[in-house]
């Protein structure tokens, strides 16, 4: 990667902090989850103040030829987006390959400053967006004036940011140190502007606002919502200038005293609705380096689909089928946690129409980037979404053939939640078919203390005792969701040989296949 780019409101560490967090970036439960969501508040309000009602309501693509990052390129923007960090401008060109809106209409990125940028296109843009920037700029008046040269007469500059006010410091207190719903040290008070100082800065140079809206974040159900108070509401009278500001500013509510009293309560309710063990997803996401290499810290899963999957095939096909050259044809699978894509892509060869999930942003870009190695693969590539099993279980319900959750369910955060998705998204008679170390003081000794910390087989922090479960819990809990175990059998890998073994002993590890009731 090139050097980061310097100058004068460029803060060096506010850019390392978020490039630290490039990682977690696209996640849509990690810890920029708010960001994501914000969206949902923040383009449509962008494309209504530059188009008219008649051509938003005309038109697929609204901003088609104004020039203002991927929400707006969907709606037919061109948009530049710049970034001193050269590690996050480089994941945002990777990402915009992922969605075909975006990459018919792909931003273009540029590691710069935005003074730079402004001298080199001055008068050139119809909007400039700084969402969530200010309170991160080494000088704010350098860093508006350079926004606004950037600026056509009469463009619009769109601004959030949060009120510096003891309200916002403590609940910036609260929800980055105590409830860590955002990162640590993301937001550093004395940094906070407000919006009266905003205003006198940009009419200095020589624009007018607007109006300044309140906004309020709900972080338990991720929505933003305008909050339309007259004391925090205000609108300039100046109109004699040649570019228009609007800014939304984060300010307090009454409903933040309702918020703080009940913050624990709904954080705990909040997270008995998720899956996802964000550890977990980062401990894996950091394997990526050696997800693909056979001789790796993790050759041990890809050894492992030499039994999991003639599992897969024997429960599925016929031995008539078994005998063609494709004998998964038209069989609809999905891959929950798929990673990298070492069970998806072993799948995909065999002619499956394979789905994989998982809550990384990092291993599926990894897994999507792997599909087109091989020409088989490549030829029946595997669908990647990074999402978790209770948001796709709710687009597609009774849809698949077959669930694969393999070496999986010891890494969620909650199992019941976890298999009741799995169940959703299966065909009345479809299969699911698990894999998981057993909860047994052997298991514990072997798979943790001998493989993790003696010998090294497998990465240290993999695996957590108090997160194994017993094939018989997970029956259980499959029963009570109208699927009934077919067989369980115990498993056992010998690492100096690099090999897996079925046996009747299932303290280690297990696999069982369950069968969803008819109609």
């Amino acid at each position: 990667m090139p050097p980061n780019a310097t100058g004068a409101s460029v803060d060096d560490g506010e850019v390392q902090r978020h490039s630290d967090l490039m990682s977690t970036w696209w996640s849509p439960r990690g810890e920029l989850r708010g960001l994501i969501f914000f969206n949902e508040l923040r383009v449509p309000f962008i494309a209504e103040s530059l188009v008219p009602k008649k051509s938003r309501q005309s038109s697929s693509k609204p901003l088609a030829g104004k020039k203002i990052l991927e929400e707006l390129a969907k709606l037919g923007a061109e948009v530049t987006g710049v970034d001193p960090s050269s590690n996050l401008i480089g994941l945002a060109q990777e990402h915009s390959k992922v969605d075909p809106r975006v990459a018919a209409n792909r931003p273009t990125y540029l590691n710069t400053t935005i003074e730079e940028h402004s001298a080199k296109f001055p008068d050139h843009y119809d909007a400039v967006i700084a969402s969530e920037v200010l309170e991160h700029v080494a000088d704010v008046n350098i860093f508006l004036e350079c926004c606004v040269a950037a600026l056509k007469p009469g463009g619009k500059i769109f601004l959030t940011s949060p009120t510096r006010t003891r309200l916002g410091q403590f609940l910036v207190m609260v929800v980055g140190i105590i409830l860590t719903i955002v990162p640590k040290n993301l937001m550093t008070y004395s940094k906070f502007t407000r919006p009266d100082e905003i205003t006198d800065i940009l009419e200095r140079n020589n624009c007018e606002v607007d109006e300044v809206r309140g906004l309020f974040y709900y972080p338990f159900i991720d929505k933003w919502q305008w909050v339309f108070f007259k004391s925090l509401w205000y609108r300039s009278v100046i109109r004699a200038f040649r570019e228009h500001i609007i800014c939304f500013v984060w300010r307090s509510s009454v409903l933040c005293d309702h918020l703080c009293r009940n913050l624990v309560r709904d954080r705990m309710s909040h997270e008995k609705l998720s899956t996802v063990d964000e550890g977990e997803v980062n401990h894996h996401a950091n394997l990526m380096q050696s997800w693909w290499e056979p001789n790796g810290s993790l050759k041990g899963l890809h050894s492992l689909n030499r039994i999991r999957i003639p599992l897969v095939l024997d429960a599925l096909t016929t031995p008539a089928q078994r005998s063609g050259p494709k004998p998964l044809a038209n069989i609809k699978l999905l891959d929950i946690g798929c990673g990298g894509g070492i069970v998806a892509e072993a799948l995909a060869k065999l002619g499956a129409q394979v789905t994989g999930v998982d809550p990384s942003s990092i291993l599926i870009d990894l897994a999507r980037e792997h599909s087109k190695v091989e020409k088989e693969v490549a030829a029946n590539k595997p669908t990647y979404y990074c999402t978790t099993i209770e948001e796709h279980s709710e687009h597609f319900s009774e849809y698949y053939d077959g669930v694969v959750a393999t070496e999986v369910v010891d890494h969620v955060a909650d199992v019941d939640l976890f298999l009741k998705h799995c169940c959703a998204v299966l065909k009345p008679g479809g299969k699911i078919f698990i894999t998981a170390p057993n909860r047994t003081r052997l298991s514990q000794f072997l798979v943790i203390f001998v493989a993790e910390n003696i010998i090294n087989m497998i990465p240290k922090g993999t695996h957590t005792y108090e997160k194994f479960i017993r094939p018989e819990e997970v029956s259980a809990i499959l029963q009570k969701y109208d699927c009934k175990v077919d067989w369980t059998y115990g498993m056992f890998y010998l690492p100096f040989f690099d090999r897996w073994l079925w046996l009747y002993f299932q303290a280690m590890w297990y696999g069982l296949v369950a069968t969803k009731a008819p109609k």
